[in-house]
């Protein structure tokens, strides 16, 4: 399969790295173009589609890759680079297909480029939870859709799409609601919702208290002590704060 490859990257070392990575990897698949700022962007951007495929450093020097509009109209796949993880939500409301932290291994750019290929097969990436050996069929496992909540003397059900995140205290977990930030108290422990209940590609816990939906995530910032600090659609008492442990996993996690 022959693709014609962009490459939007200022740096030798990292144009370098990305280029030897493809020829050792992919070699039927050309560079074609090399990019190095923002208004060069600008001025290709209209012709961005003629590529099979396009990597884009997210800074560069004359400023952000995403200050440019119209990545939305691109259908070319873009996998999208940067040297940390707080452009990753950016990245994929741009229509990127992946977000590679720089540097990162072979083994990870070699998944984007199997990406790359399955996307343009029309291939749909669905990550199978369970496999049934004896036929040789997958079954996906049926993750919890509603939960049943109380408020007063009024039970109602919460859809999973609608909450924001899962958090305890004293004791109890309560779910919050995104929309109206409205807490509920649910009879799970936040290792039974973790391990049982909720799909892991949507649910992460971010710290021993708090289980967050990504699909609510709004921003994340570097915090003190090498955390990070996160902003949901749903406002709480108290913030959303990324254990330093488990930073580097949250940010693949969002990058998968």
């Amino acid at each position: 399969m022959h693709f014609r490859t962009l490459i939007v990257e200022n740096d030798d070392v990292s144009f370098s790295k990305i280029a030897d990575l493809i020829q050792e990897n992919r070699p039927n698949w050309e560079i074609t173009q090399r990019l190095q700022s923002v208004k060069e962007i600008e001025d290709w951007i209209p012709e961005f589609n003629q590529f099979d495929l396009i990597f884009c450093q997210v800074e560069l020097p004359d400023g952000n890759c995403f200050e440019i509009s119209g990545w939305e109209e691109i259908n070319t796949p873009v996998i999208f680079i940067a040297k940390d993880g707080l452009h990753a939500l950016k990245a994929f409301d741009s229509n990127g297909l992946d977000f590679l932290i720089f540097p990162f291994e072979k083994s990870r750019f070699i998944r984007a480029l199997e990406k790359v290929e399955h996307f343009n097969l029309g291939i749909s990436f669905m990550k199978e939870s369970s496999y049934k050996a004896s036929n040789r069929t997958f079954v996906p496992k049926d993750y919890q859709k509603r939960f049943l909540t109380k408020i007063g003397n009024k039970f109602t059900f919460i859809p999973v799409k609608r909450i924001a995140c899962f958090y305890s205290e004293d004791g109890m977990t309560f779910l919050v609601e995104s929309e109206t930030s409205q807490k509920y108290v649910v009879d799970y422990s936040l290792n039974e919702l973790e391990s049982e209940l909720l799909n892991p590609e949507k649910f992460y816990r971010i710290n021993r208290s708090v289980i967050i939906n990504l699909d609510n995530l709004v921003e994340m910032k570097p915090f003190q002590n090498g955390r990070l600090a996160l902003s949901l659609k749903a406002k709480t008492e108290s913030g959303f704060i990324v254990a330093r442990e488990k930073v580097n996993e949250f940010k693949s996690w969002i990058n998968q």
